[in-house]
C-alpha cells in the first residue's frame, strides 16, 4: 500500500521483496515526473515484531537513507 498526501508519500511493504517493488514504482514516477526523492528528508522505519537479523541498508540512487525508530508523518507519531 501506498500512502501519499501533496508531496509526501508513505510506503507500506508487506516484506523486502515488496519493498524493492515499491521502490521502483517510486523511482519510475520520479523518472516519468522529472521529480527525485529527498533523501535527507527520507526516513525508514520497520515495523514488525521480529526485527531483522542483520542491519538493513537503504539508499536511494547510492544515497543512504536513515533507519530510524520512529517520526512524525503529518500530525502522527508512527513507530
Amino acid at each position: 500500500p501506498i500512502l501519499s498526501y501533496v508531496d509526501d508519500v508513505v510506503l507500506f511493504p508487506y516484506n523486502l521483496y515488496n519493498r524493492e517493488f515499491l521502490v521502483v514504482i517510486v523511482e519510475m514516477f520520479c523518472q516519468i515526473n522529472k521529480s527525485s526523492v529527498n533523501v535527507n528528508k527520507t526516513k525508514i522505519i520497520a515495523i514488525k515484531a521480529a526485527q531483522p537479523r542483520h542491519p538493513l541498508a537503504f539508499t536511494n540512487k547510492g544515497e543512504p537513507i536513515q533507519l530510524v525508530q520512529s517520526f512524525n508523518y503529518l500530525i502522527l507519531q508512527v513507530g
